[in-house]
């Protein structure tokens, strides 16, 4: 049973070749664990998805989480990463699943940072890039799938994400970010992505430069994450104040923040929603309260959490 299990995934996955950098990359010294300890900036974004309910999220980035495990500990094979196995799959496979499971949470996670709620967007984002790579690999290249092929898909899937959010549903229902942490969030994944080529440039300090994209991919998934979960609000407010989760809440609602206290009550895994501007509204209630509803703490707008259908 396990050897025809095995058969299928070999018959079902692309063969993605080694690029020059990745066989070059080992020093033989403590510095090729580095990739693999780097890891461990993960788990804040896979703790969080857990806490918040975002199941679909946890299952997929924990997928992803484990394969980049296994890659790099094959990594460290003495013999190099082109002769380990694992499973009964060579370590080319393994390195393959953990780029293209990458890139497809990448396209994933777009459509939740620009607030998609229509079914194409959705699909867009979660479908279209591994059905696209399978199609093309087994129909039209022989099984063979170069990893600079996947990421111009990659680039498409996401212009195109882009364009659908425009014209199904506008930029002006994207997300509201919080001006501190969403520029944060930004120069992470910039900084993420401009790193992400130089192993491959500078093959004897793959150790560094790999293990830089780890830190920065995983910090711009945990802060976006934060504010899509309005989780932001919180952490802010109990780092400032010493008090726990738990206190904070409590001494809003003591104090008549309801506003503050309402939000980090909201059922998680919603989608976000900008404010909504209606003809009318908020005409003749400025004056009855000192502090509207959609405001922040400590500066930050706060994010509303738009009730009923969740994220896929």
């Amino acid at each position: 049973m396990g050897s025809l299990l095995l058969d299928l995934v070999r018959q079902a996955l692309p063969h993605v070749p080694l690029n020059k950098g990745v066989l070059q990359a080992n020093t033989d010294s403590l510095l090729d664990a580095l990739p693999l300890i780097t890891m461990a900036p993960c788990l804040a974004t896979l703790q969080l998805h857990w806490r918040r309910g975002r199941y679909a999220d946890f299952v997929l980035f924990f997928a992803g989480f484990a394969l980049a495990l296994i890659y790099h500990w094959l990594h460290m094979h003495p013999e190099g990463i082109a002769n380990a196995h694992f499973l009964g799959l060579p370590g080319s496979t393994w390195r393959g699943l953990d780029i293209l499971m990458a890139q497809a949470l990448l396209a994933r996670t777009l459509g939740h940072a620009v607030g998609a709620r229509s079914t194409p967007i959705h699909i867009l984002s979660n479908l279209v890039f591994p059905a696209a790579l399978l199609g093309y690999a087994h129909l039209l290249a022989d099984g063979v799938l170069t990893l600079g092929f996947a990421s111009k898909v990659l680039v498409l899937v996401l212009l195109a994400t882009l364009a659908a959010k425009a014209l199904l549903e506008g930029f002006h229902t994207l997300p509201r970010y919080c001006p501190r942490y969403g520029k944060r969030t930004l120069a992470c994944f910039a900084a993420g992505f401009a790193v992400f080529p130089l192993p491959e440039l500078f093959p004897s300090h793959y150790w560094f430069f790999h293990s830089l994209w780890h830190v920065f991919l995983a910090e711009a998934f945990h802060l976006l994450y934060l504010q899509l979960e309005g989780a932001h609000l919180l952490e802010r407010q109990g780092s400032g104040s010493g008090d726990s989760a738990s206190e904070f809440l409590a001494s809003q609602l003591s104090s008549g923040s309801w506003a503050s206290a309402a939000a980090l009550l909201q059922p998680a895994q919603r989608l976000v929603r900008p404010r909504q501007r209606r003809a009318g509204q908020g005409q003749g209630q400025g004056s009855s309260r000192s502090e509207s509803p959609s405001q922040s703490q400590g500066g930050c707008p706060r994010m509303s959490l738009r009730s009923g259908k969740k994220v896929w």
